[in-house]
Formats: C-alpha cells, sequence, structure tokens
C-alpha cells in the first residue's frame, strides 16, 4: 500500500517500457508530476521521488550528495539494474543529475537525463536564479541569495517563506494544515541551503534541457549553465511559459511532444 508522502510513490506502476523517475521541487512534493499522467505512454511505470522530511520533518538532509545517495536506493528498489531514465523539474533537476552521476559512479547506465528549468547556481556568486523556486525567492531575507544558517526543528519558518509559498505554489498546495505548510517551508529552506553548497561534478552523457521561455526573454541559451557539468550533447528546447506554469497540464504536454521523442530515440539507443 502507498502513500502520498511515501519516498517513492508509483504514479502508474505498471507497463513493459524502463520506469521514468521524477524528481520533486524544492518543497520537497512530487504531486505536481501527476500531470504527466495524461501525456505518457501508459506502458511507461512513472515513479516520483519525494523528501523523507515530508514523513520526519525533523530528518533534513545535509547535503546534496545524500539526498541524491538516498534516491538511489529508492530507485533501485523499484528496478535494481539500469538503464536509467531520469527527470528533474527545478531544483528536482539538480538532484537528477547527481543521482545520474552516483549511479555512474556504480557502475549503472543512465539512458536518459532530463531537466526542466533547473540550474546550477550563478558560479560568482554562489546565487541561484532570483525567480526561480530553487533561488533566492525561497530565503526572501537575506540578499546574498544564501540560505539562512541551520536552525532547529521547533524555530518557527519565516513568515516571507511561508508567504512566497502560498503565493507561487498556490495550485500545488489546495488545502493543506498550516503545520504542513511550515513542513514544506523548512524543507524548502533546507534545499536552498544545500542546492548553493553543492559541489557539481560532470555527468558522462547527453542531457536534454527545457527551458521556460518566459523567463528568458532575450532568448539567450540555457544550455551554457550545464556544460561544465555535462559532458556529452545538451539538447535544449522551451515551453512558452513562466517556471511555474511549466507543470500545468497545456505547457507539460507541450514539453512532453519534446520529452516523448527524445526518450525514444534514447531507448534506441540503448537497445543497441
Amino acid at each position: 500500500m502507498t502513500n502520498d508522502l511515501d519516498r517513492i510513490l508509483p504514479l502508474q506502476p505498471d507497463g513493459s517500457l524502463p520506469p521514468l523517475f521524477c524528481v520533486h521541487p524544492a518543497v520537497g512534493s512530487g504531486l505536481d508530476y501527476v500531470t504527466l499522467l495524461p501525456h505518457i505512454e501508459k506502458d511507461r511505470p512513472l515513479y516520483t521521488l519525494q523528501s523523507r522530511s515530508l514523513r520526519s520533518p525533523a530528518e533534513l538532509p545535509e547535503s546534496m550528495e545524500a539526498v541524491a545517495d538516498d534516491y538511489a536506493e529508492q530507485i533501485r528498489s523499484v528496478q535494481p539494474a539500469g538503464p536509467y531514465f531520469l527527470l528533474g523539474w527545478s531544483f528536482g533537476g539538480i538532484v537528477a543529475h547527481e543521482i545520474a552521476v552516483q549511479l555512474q559512479a556504480d557502475g549503472e547506465q543512465v539512458a536518459a537525463l532530463i531537466i526542466m528549468d533547473g540550474y546550477p547556481p550563478h558560479q560568482e556568486t554562489g546565487q541561484a536564479p532570483a525567480s526561480h523556486e530553487q533561488g533566492q525567492a525561497a530565503v526572501p531575507d537575506r540578499s546574498d541569495g544564501q540560505a539562512d544558517p541551520e536552525t532547529s526543528w521547533d524555530d518557527p519558518v519565516s513568515a516571507d517563506i511561508l508567504d512566497w509559498i502560498r503565493q507561487e505554489r498556490s495550485g500545488f498546495l489546495e488545502a493543506i494544515s498550516e503545520r504542513e505548510l511550515a513542513i514544506l517551508g523548512k524543507i524548502l529552506q533546507n534545499n536552498v541551503k544545500i542546492m548553493c553548497a553543492h559541489d557539481f561534478r560532470r555527468f558522462d552523457g547527453d542531457l536534454l534541457l527545457i527551458a521556460a521561455a518566459e523567463d528568458n526573454p532575450d532568448a539567450v541559451s540555457a544550455a551554457a549553465r550545464w556544460k561544465p557539468y555535462v559532458s556529452g550533447e545538451i539538447s535544449e528546447s522551451s515551453v512558452p511559459c513562466g517556471h511555474y506554469e511549466m507543470v500545468r497540464p497545456g505547457m507539460l504536454a507541450q514539453a512532453w511532444d519534446g520529452i516523448s521523442g527524445w526518450l525514444e530515440t534514447r531507448s534506441k539507443l540503448v537497445s543497441r
């Protein structure tokens, strides 16, 4: 029996194609990926990874490496060996990249890495994009883009952070309690902190990067942000929306057109 707070949640558990594993954004819940169900092949299993802190709020991870290691273990509980297909939106893209690096270090094949509008922090400042969930907006009390120092679970979450979650993630939240909102605030704040401290390594393979066009009006290549951390080809496309609209049904349908074709190509390469 599954629960919406499980660390790995089967959204579509059956099918003969390789499973697609999707990593949650910074708030820790992977339920945004439910909107994939009308678009993904009925024969492809779909799973979402979720923060263990949703169920155990006092257990906040100390590093991105620890998060990725935890999720790699969950993925292997479903699929013991590669090739693996990974997707992450926003902060989840950073985690998916680190999972891919760790799986390769263990000798596994990562057939597909897809990142939807997620980027490493700016190298010169350690600051994430201010317009994104993974960035400065998540820690509005600070002007330097860094997360607040670690505090105990009993300390209250900043009212600015809670207001930001209510405003930016209103469609996702629907009806939750104030305690549940505080848990999301803690998870988000900690995830920003460990992301800004993350030491990125290189993924040996290709990447599909999908950008939010409205957040990039000058059409500057987003792939350049990932080039130091990807050895292969970075295929880049965009959808006509802002960052938070990417997982809404209409926009995700457009994004999936490109994703599905790329997955088919990757599957053919693996089967050779």
